[in-house]
């Protein structure tokens, strides 16, 4: 015969208790015990509800990772139920909401269902996703430029991963670290940036066109540039300080008049 004060004690008290990692959070779920019933009639199965939230997650994540494929470098799986939760059997859709991303790997699903009867449950739910992502092949000093030799791929959960991982080798080559990097580190996008091509102090061509004119000068770089950049030039004719864009190796466009 089951107690039911302590039930319910045991039930209020998880519902009260943030999930931690392997178990789930009970938010107003319609509870009963009645030995007069078969668990069939009475329970929704724990079974198919983690089996149901478990598809609909696969199914998220496919759609979200398309080129990765479920099994082989996709991963989903679902944590632990409390083994003390009884809810009602839910006569309609089970529906499925990510509710709370603690990290990339790690998730929390707001489990619900709407229909008979009603409850909610928060279960934790984690994703693995295996993808070949650029790494430092040696230790790598601030301030060098990366080449091919430099660069090496490596198959990484990127689920864990924070910032901005690359795949593409062609958008780290000719870029300048600005940081030290070890050996087999992923490289991310914020760890690099455009080398400078003119240097402060640099003697550069000026260039402004004028209607179909193009007229040409050379000024002084007053600070280092990268291309696309704006930087200040003087003329080294008329000693005016003007306002250049950076086009290339020791390249400004200035505005024309």
């Amino acid at each position: 015969m089951v107690n039911l004060t302590e039930f319910f004690k045991a039930a209020i008290s998880q519902a009260l208790t943030a999930p931690k990692a392997g178990q789930c959070l009970l938010v107003g779920a319609l509870l009963f015990v009645n030995p007069g019933l078969t668990a069939a009639q009475e329970q929704q199965s724990i079974n198919e509800l983690k089996q149901s939230v478990l598809s609909q997650l696969e199914q998220h994540f496919q759609q979200v990772h398309e080129h990765l494929i479920l099994g082989e470098t996709l991963f989903v799986s679902v944590g632990n139920l409390d083994s003390r939760l009884r809810l009602a059997r839910c006569t309609g859709d089970i529906n499925t909401e990510i509710k709370q991303v603690s990290s990339n790997a790690s998730i929390t699903v707001k489990t619900s269902c709407r229909e008979g009867a009603r409850w909610t449950l928060y279960i934790p739910a984690s994703v693995k996703t295996l993808q070949q992502v650029l790494i430092a092949r040696r230790n790598l000093a601030k301030g060098e430029t990366l080449e091919k030799s430099d660069l090496g791929y490596k198959s990484v959960n990127t689920a864990k991963l924070t910032g901005s991982y690359v795949e593409d080798m062609e958008r780290l080559l000719g870029m300048e670290l600005k940081r030290s990097i070890r050996a087999n580190q992923v490289v991310k996008l914020n760890f690099v940036q455009a080398p400078n091509v003119i240097q402060k102090g640099e003697t550069v061509v000026l260039r402004a066109k004028l209607s179909s004119l193009t007229v040409e000068t050379e000024g002084t770089a007053l600070s280092n540039g990268q291309v696309g950049q704006k930087i200040k030039v003087r003329n080294d004719k008329s000693r005016r300080i003007v306002d250049g864009l950076v086009t290339g190796p020791g390249q400004v466009l200035v505005a024309g008049r």
